[in-house]
């Protein structure tokens, strides 16, 4: 899709007697309701806080080859608490490199820089399967080069080091879980030709995960995981399954610290009347329970004079880790409750999901867009009478995307 480009941040503490300070911002009002079972932050009756977000932003240049920038946004599922998105200092060492300090967007997929800016996308928001990692924000410091190859081929790269500290929330439970990278690092590459962009990245941090074995899961109706395992070591006592316990609790206790790797691709058409997104996403662990997860999206669409037409296919193919495989029920049949325990947990550290979306956006004012999209999402039936079957959930949403 053709927009004017957006480059969105907020400039701090630059003194007015060096620097002009240039002031945007964004807006999202957005509505929704769910027309099946509650889904994705939204329920039977139409709410209108899950999407809605507000951004304020400003730039300035200390000198020619020095800026500061930053970007404050609230967002409506954080009760419109405000946060700082980005606040770095930029240095333009050449036209064709840069070097950024601060507090900046992690680069993981192809909309990162624009990532809450609903102007700068056909659709409500970006796909939940696809755009899911909570680290969007790093702290730490990068550099770009942007380069011609053979005189036609626009390359740019961008490299980062740092580290982020933020509340994880499980899909399934709504607790959230304090995390925090470090020694985070990152390559991402861009190829352009024409109308066409090919995206790749690597990203690879130490994962730390405070107290995970004392968060409490459905499973264990209120229990935490250290309680689960104490009761089966208390039950099992003296029958010589103490190692095997053991071991299966020493196991999810890995995610207390790892490494985890996450890669990306995409390809990008964008053409005055058609455009297209294909984009790709695998995150792993070198130790732990969670799931490796393994997304996919795929968006294309049409532009008619001020209206934009889209679909979009997602789709979360995630490989959950068998806790349970220690454990052989055929000799062990007493374990069977721990066994459903095992695996609901594994399940709760995973996302399997299909979602098609439809979607229409209407430019009616300059910086200003409506837009409606509807989707169809399909999960496992939760139902544990149901083990091979689906359920399929809508949700339809509608609103207004600004920028200024």
């Amino acid at each position: 899709m053709r927009y004017p480009p957006l480059l969105l941040s907020v400039a701090l503490l630059a003194p007015a007697s060096y620097a002009d300070i240039q002031f945007n911002g964004f807006l999202s009002a957005i509505g929704g309701v769910a027309t099946d079972e509650p889904i994705r932050g939204y329920e039977k009756d139409a709410t209108f806080k899950n999407d809605t977000l507000f951004g304020l932003q400003a730039s300035a240049d200390i000198s020619d080859k020095l800026s500061m920038t930053g970007q404050l946004v609230s967002r409506g599922e954080n009760d419109y608490a405000t946060d700082l998105s980005w606040g770095y200092i930029a240095y333009e060492v050449t036209s064709s490199f840069r070097v950024r300090m601060g507090r900046f967007r992690t680069p993981f997929y192809f909309s990162s820089d624009f990532l809450e800016v609903g102007y700068a996308y056909p659709g409500i928001a970006p796909a939940d399967e696809v755009y899911s990692i909570q680290f969007n924000n790093i702290e730490g410091i990068d550099i770009f080069y942007s380069t011609t190859l053979f005189d036609t081929v626009n390359f740019d790269a961008q490299a980062y080091y740092g580290s982020v500290s933020t509340d994880f929330t499980l899909s399934d439970t709504g607790q959230t879980i304090d995390t925090e990278t470090r020694n985070h690092v990152g390559l991402v590459t861009t190829f352009g030709l024409g109308d066409f962009a090919l995206r790749l990245s690597a990203h690879n941090a130490t994962l730390a995960v405070k107290d995970f074995l004392d968060i409490a899961i459905p499973a264990l109706k209120g229990g935490t995981i250290n309680q689960f395992f104490d009761a089966a070591l208390d039950a099992t006592r003296g029958q010589g399954f103490d190692t095997i316990v053991e071991g299966i609790r020493t196991e999810i206790s890995a995610i207390e610290e790892t490494r985890a790797t996450f890669v990306s691709a995409g390809l990008k058409y964008d053409g005055e009347y058609v455009f297209g997104v294909l984009e790709g996403t695998n995150l792993t662990y070198d130790e732990g329970p969670s799931a490796e997860q393994r997304r996919y999206l795929a968006t294309a669409g049409v532009n008619i004079g001020s209206a934009t037409i889209f679909t979009t296919f997602a789709k979360a193919d995630d490989v959950y880790v068998d806790l349970a495989a220690p454990i052989n029920l055929a000799s062990t049949p007493q374990f069977a409750d721990q066994v459903k325990t095992l695996n609901a947990l594994s399940e709760l550290l995973g996302v399997t999901s299909d979602t098609i979306s439809f979607g229409i956006r209407y430019d009616f004012e300059p910086g200003a867009a409506l837009k409606i999209q509807y989707d169809s999402v399909t999960t496992p039936d939760p139902d544990p009478a149901n083990p091979n079957d689906d359920i399929t959930n809508g949700l339809l949403r509608f609103g207004v995307d600004l920028v200024f």
